[in-house]
């Protein structure tokens, strides 16, 4: 069984976890995807059971900042996994983008580009890293850890 829980408790308003997953993966086979968009259009409905999770006072909040609070909820979403036969909990769900669509996955639904997006993806914020760590002396020793990771990275 997998279980799922809130990074940040606070925000789910005592909504369990997997309760948000579930709605998840409808939205997924009604909508072909999950983007904060559409959890935003299936939420609408006061009988959803995230409709609590957002604010619908238009004079408190507006479209935008109802998206941003759908992608906050996606990104809240941990799952523990089992690494080296240790729990280990992660991010449940990851942006992959599809030519021109962006949308959430499942990381247990990934398929081999799936991982391999997330891959590209690590690599460049690991360049960026260390590009940035490189104007400064003192992190020499990390940009070479960056580098040593990149390059192991890469073989994977």
């Amino acid at each position: 069984m997998k279980e799922y829980n809130w990074k940040r408790p606070w925000d789910a308003k005592g909504v369990p976890a997997k309760i948000a997953v579930n709605v998840f993966e409808k939205i997924e086979k009604k909508y072909g995807e999950l983007t904060a968009s559409s959890l935003l259009e299936y939420s609408k409905d006061p009988k959803s059971p995230l409709h609590s999770l957002f604010q619908w006072d238009n004079e408190k909040a507006s479209h935008q900042w109802r998206i941003y609070q759908a992608r906050l909820l996606i990104n809240n979403v941990q799952i523990t996994v089992l690494s080296d036969d240790k729990p280990k909990v992660i991010s449940a769900y990851e942006i992959i983008r599809t030519g021109e669509i962006s949308s959430y996955k499942n990381i247990t639904t990934f398929t081999k580009s799936d991982i391999e997006y997330v891959k590209e993806q690590t690599l460049k914020t690991l360049q960026q890293l260390s590009i940035k760590l490189q104007a400064y002396k003192q992190f020499d020793k990390i940009v070479c850890d960056l580098n040593a990771v990149k390059t192991e990275l890469m073989k994977a």
